[in-house]
């Protein structure tokens, strides 16, 4: 009888040790998969501000490109307002040309 409750105590020492390996192990796997999300996470948002920041700069250097080509076109024509009216016009050109491409496009894909 002493064997067996021995054998017995030490089951139950082994199972107890090995439970607790086990736990530790799975809560080491869990901090890593968290890391791992937070890493990815951390990326993503950099890479979308940087693209943001990226757009925001293209804008604006489209936007006083377009006053400088206004700007340069009215010296050109001797006038203080028909290079502003030819760079409207070229940019509403290219807004209804997107959009009829735009147009094509979605037919297109139905």
């Amino acid at each position: 009888m002493p064997f067996r409750f021995k054998k017995t105590l030490i089951n139950l020492i082994v199972f107890d040790l090995l439970r607790k390996k086990i736990t530790q192990l799975i809560y080491q796997r869990i901090d890593n998969i968290q890391a791992k999300i937070h890493k990815i996470r951390t990326t993503f948002l950099v890479f979308v501000l940087v693209l943001l920041l990226l757009i925001g700069l293209l804008i604006l250097a489209f936007v006083f490109g377009i006053l400088a080509l206004a700007l340069y076109l009215n010296e050109i024509l001797y006038s203080t307002y028909q290079g502003f009216l030819v760079v409207a016009g070229g940019c509403i050109a290219v807004l209804i040309l997107l959009l009829i491409l735009a147009r094509l496009y979605w037919a297109k894909k139905k």
